[in-house]
């Protein structure tokens, strides 16, 4: 039993030193020699949680390599391991995002922000959907931003953009009035909310 022991540590001690190891490569933009490290210890037979972060770094690494269907597989790895890891969904979305694969992209940010909230910027991925003329969707992630902060003045603004663009006049003015509250004096908010009134008469 004591020699178990001993072995286990001597796992674990050798995994501090190559995680070390892995940070120092990957700061020094050596992203397939820290990949090769992270892989390493991973044959060590890690503990649950130092499994799950060397998954969520190779993932990541693969991501800044651009190659992005590796990012996806180990990101769907650390998923296996871990159905409710919201940083997994944000890493395939960010692989969806570089291969131009917006829908899947938003599918699954969305999925990563009901998870858990801080795994990702609920903004980033709102002005994604804006950009890719998806109003509603857009919506959907702004909403998020204000669940997070409920003084979120950019996203109220956006919100009411979005639903007057859509024809939700209605909608549009309640969020603005909101705005109104929270910053009184802006002109840009005064002259969205005008305009918002001169469809509703």
């Amino acid at each position: 039993m004591l020699t178990i022991l001993v072995g286990c540590n001597s796992h674990k001690n050798e995994n501090d030193t190559l995680f070390k190891e892995a940070i120092i490569k990957e700061e020094s933009g050596q992203y397939k020699a820290a990949i090769e490290i992270y892989e390493t210890i991973l044959d060590n037979n890690p503990d649950s949680a130092t499994e799950e972060l060397c998954l969520y770094f190779v993932s990541n690494l693969q991501g800044k390599l651009e190659d992005y269907y590796e990012q996806i597989t180990w990101a769907g790895k650390l998923i296996k391991k871990n159905p409710n890891s919201a940083i997994a969904y944000t890493q395939i979305g960010s692989a969806f995002q570089g291969l131009q694969k917006y829908d899947l992209a938003l599918e699954n940010y969305w999925t990563a922000t009901q998870l858990d909230t801080n795994a990702m910027t609920p903004f980033e991925a709102a002005i994604l959907a804006e950009k890719n003329n998806k109003p509603e969707i857009a919506i959907r992630f702004y909403k998020e931003c204000i669940k997070k902060d409920s003084s979120f003045l950019s996203a109220y603004y956006n919100i009411s953009v979005n639903l007057y663009n859509i024809y939700d006049y209605k909608s549009a003015e309640n969020y603005c009035k909101i705005l109104i509250r929270l910053k009184p004096n802006d002109q840009k908010v005064n002259e969205l909310y005008q305009a918002i009134r001169a469809k509703l008469e």
